[in-house]
This record gives C-alpha cells, sequence and structure tokens, in this order.
C-alpha cells in the first residue's frame, strides 16, 4: 500500500496514442518501429551493443534499450 503523500505531480505533456494496438489470440502485438539510439556496455566480461527502441503504436518516450543480437533474433525482418 501507498501513501498519497508520497506522489508526485507529473510535469511535461500528456501523449495519447491514437491507435489501438493489434491482438493475435489475445496477445498485444508490438514491434519495433525505429533505432533511435546506440550504445555499448560490458555483460558478463562480454561487450554487447544496446540499441534504443521506439515501438509500434508506443509513445517514444517509452522507448526501450534493448540487447542488438536479442532483438535481431526475435525480429528477423528488422
Amino acid at each position: 500500500m501507498y501513501s498519497v503523500s508520497l506522489l508526485k505531480k507529473h510535469h511535461g505533456s500528456h501523449a495519447v496514442s491514437e491507435q489501438l494496438p493489434r491482438f493475435i489470440e489475445g496477445d498485444i502485438v508490438i514491434r519495433p518501429k525505429a533505432i533511435l539510439d546506440r550504445r555499448v556496455k560490458k555483460k558478463n566480461n562480454k561487450i554487447i551493443t544496446e540499441v534504443l527502441v521506439q515501438w509500434e503504436q508506443i509513445n517514444p518516450v517509452d522507448a526501450t534499450w534493448e540487447e542488438l543480437q536479442e532483438l535481431q533474433i526475435q525480429y528477423l525482418d528488422f
């Protein structure tokens, strides 16, 4: 349970998607739309590339960092 006194006012614009997400067998289908940025990190003593992914039908401010290799495996046509 949270106390209302811990909540903070949201600053900035409120973005609303005008498109409804696609569904297949009851699951939302979200695909990558664009790569916004790229960075290199060390993970388990290996150098990996991460990309900032803008997802279809998702606000660009909600883009997520994903491992490039995993993204390429999961979305062969992207």
